[in-house]
């Protein structure tokens, strides 16, 4: 995703930080997918064509189009 136009696309984690408080200012979603936990940050746009493009070449549909919660 990163080399492909999403150059702050998050590194996965295996949990969610301890402490962690979400904060709409900074993060825009956390999903869970298979065990990985990626904290988006609101700086990224999952509805820019940047970031459909980088999903489906990256062959992680389930992030094309990833609306926040």
């Amino acid at each position: 995703m990163r080399q492909r136009g999403v150059p702050q696309f998050p590194d996965p984690k295996s949990s969610v930080p301890p402490g962690f408080e979400p904060n709409p200012a900074e993060y825009r979603e956390i999903t869970n997918y298979k065990g990985a936990i990626l904290l988006f940050p609101a700086t990224i746009d999952p509805e820019s064509p940047a970031y459909a493009q980088a999903a489906a070449v990256c062959g992680a549909g389930f992030l094309a189009g990833n609306k926040p919660h």
